[in-house]
């Protein structure tokens, strides 16, 4: 089953993901046209989430359907497709790098270890432990992707508030810096074998998951006939101006730290 409209904002979010990349001379205004500019929710955020809505609506009817198994092969089998996908893309720009003239003065950033170490940075990368500039979005939804046929049958299961609370922990352990020991313990397991190769990824799953973990959750509840939209939203207007105005104040901080109308003081304040 596809769930055309979400499929097709899926779609926008990596479209604008791309766009908000790309650097050109003096700017451009294309990478100003977008939702980003006005608040704190970026593209990034709305691809995981609904990601894990779809995941959420489609394989939760498949568990209670009596096809778990079947539902456990298909998440198997997309993770397996999407990290195939990944490592080409991988191994096609490492070529690249290394055939293209002159190519380490603009991607030598970009690429990070892997110009010094191709071998052990490579091999790094396809074990989903270092990643290039840009190219982490999807490893963290292939992880995500493995772990959800776990918790779609711990929701199918009725043990949703298991899995919310878990997500949250696990956040919140994030947050306090709980996986710096691991991660190094990771890192220095890793160079053991590989000297000089380091962890890299601008994401950190252990913390996104509580984005995937919220969408799929939502995406079950209405599968399984739990949640009732016109009960959340009812048609009062002081919902809809209520997220307005939300909207329109996030929006004049977002504005007002981008052009220095907001003293340093704060600034500072906020971003900590």
């Amino acid at each position: 089953m596809r769930h055309t409209l979400l499929d097709g904002m899926r779609g926008y979010f990596l479209v604008f993901m791309m766009v908000n990349h790309l650097h050109f001379d003096g700017g451009a205004l294309i990478t100003r046209i977008n939702h980003a500019e006005l608040g704190y929710v970026q593209d990034a955020q709305g691809f995981v989430f609904l990601s894990g809505l779809i995941v959420g609506l489609h394989y939760t009817r498949m568990c209670e359907a009596g096809r778990g198994a079947e539902m456990a092969a298909r998440l198997r089998s997309r993770a397996w497709e999407l990290y195939r996908y990944a490592a080409a893309i991988l191994v096609g720009i490492t070529l690249l790098a290394f055939l293209l003239p002159q190519s380490e003065a603009y991607w030598g950033e970009r690429l990070g270890g892997l110009y010094r170490d191709p071998a052990g940075h490579g091999l790094a990368s396809l074990l989903l432990l270092f990643q290039p500039a840009f190219m982490d979005i999807l490893p963290q939804y292939i992880l995500y992707l493995a772990a959800s046929p776990l918790l779609i049958r711990l929701v199918a299961a009725g043990r949703w508030p298991l899995v919310a609370a878990g997500s949250a922990a696990l956040w919140a352990s994030v947050q306090l810096g709980a996986h710096v020991p691991p991660a190094g313990a990771l890192e220095a397991a890793l160079q053991a074998v590989l000297p000089g190769t380091t962890l890299r990824s601008h994401f950190n799953p252990l913390a996104w998951q509580a984005v995937f973990v919220a969408g799929l959750l939502i995406g079950a509840a209405k599968a399984r006939g739990r949640l009732d939209p016109a009960r959340l939203f009812p048609a009062d207007r002081a919902y809809p101006a209520l997220a307005l105005a939300v909207v329109l104040f996030f929006a004049a901080c977002r504005l007002g730290f981008a052009y220095g109308v907001v003293p340093e003081e704060m600034d500072r304040r906020f971003w900590s």
